[in-house]
């Protein structure tokens, strides 16, 4: 945490790499991004990652080392236009893309993030989600910092040890997949979760009985939910009201600036085939918020800004529905 964002107040680029990668694939990453330095944190989750055993010459930093306190304070004035971070999709649909964002596009964004979800100065925020994902990074310590709550980082997620940390810390705000909510319902002692008051959700489908049971046998009074891609950071969000079914099955509704529109794309022709029709899937989602791609292809955040919520709502092809929601 503090190298990355000491790396950002210098005016680097920051380039998180998935801690779960093999060397190989942190290598492919590393190369691609034209990185001038790693930073390793050596013999987390029981790695050692080595740019020398990859064939690659870039200089690596041993983040337990005494490099940081060795250095001389230094900062630099950073345009909110300067692309602050280079993230990697998964590579679900081929080879990881690399996203650029800028610094404006992050604080915009993640500044209504937390409004949404109710992130308040003072709260205790265990972040369970990895700081490689935009999960963990941007809703997890740049809404932090936005904010000023406390972070407190797990590295594993074990849910005897995320109950004691609650109990113990105290924490107000807990989000994660829906998989941490059905955890967190076989939990006998419910009192130990009594300061929770803020969830946040996504990533997969929710069924609406778990919806309905988090908000009757849990202590959260709210529980937001949405969409986001690499590529653009946050697409949609619900909204505090929003009834049980609406963020069940939908991703809320789109974003400030943000124009969401669902059709099936074709990656090889690079062209929209079809429109979806109302209340199914998307394929894929067009949002104006990315600086763009770097080594990209297939699908990327572009499209335009959009002139008001209902042209949001109601894309060029009028392929969501009239209220708004994205359907999930």
């Amino acid at each position: 945490m503090i190298a990355a964002f000491g790396l950002l107040t210098a005016g680097g680029v920051l380039v998180p790499v998935n801690t779960r990668f093999k060397a190989e694939e942190a290598a492919d990453v590393v190369a691609r991004s034209g990185a001038k330095a790693v930073m390793v944190q050596k013999g987390f989750l029981g790695e050692d990652f080595s740019v020398s055993d990859v064939g690659l010459d870039v200089p690596t930093i041993d983040l337990k080392s005494d490099f940081l306190a060795g250095g001389a304070p230094f900062e630099r004035e950073v345009d909110g236009d300067d692309v602050s971070d280079v993230i990697y999709t998964s590579g679900t649909t081929g080879r990881p893309k690399g996203a650029m964002m800028n610094h404006r596009q992050t604080l915009r964004m993640y500044e209504e993030w937390a409004t949404l979800a109710d992130l308040r100065e003072g709260d205790r925020y265990l972040m369970i989600n990895p700081y490689f994902h935009t999960f963990g990074l941007k809703a997890g310590l740049v809404a932090s910092f936005l904010r000023g709550a406390t972070m407190l980082p797990v590295a594993v997620f074990d849910i005897d040890r995320v109950v004691e940390l609650i109990e113990r810390e105290r924490i107000t705000i807990l989000p994660g997949p829906p998989t941490l909510y059905h955890s967190l319902l076989t939990v006998g002692d419910k009192d130990k979760l009594a300061t929770l008051r803020a969830g946040v959700t996504g990533a997969a489908d929710i069924p609406v009985e778990l919806v309905r049971r988090i908000h009757d046998e849990l202590p959260f009074r709210t529980l937001m939910t949405g969409y986001g891609l690499t590529e653009a950071g946050n697409v949609t969000l619900s909204r505090p009201g929003d009834s049980f079914t609406d963020v069940a099955t939908t991703a809320g509704l789109p974003c400030d600036d943000i124009e969401v529109r669902a059709t099936a794309w074709s990656c090889s022709s690079g062209e929209n085939v079809t429109g979806v029709a109302p209340h199914s899937r998307a394929s894929s989602v067009t949002a104006s918020t990315a600086s763009g791609s770097a080594d990209s292809c297939g699908v990327t955040a572009h499209g335009r800004p959009s002139n008001s919520e209902a042209d949001a709502a109601n894309g060029p092809d009028r392929s969501l529905p009239a209220i708004g929601w994205l359907p999930t």
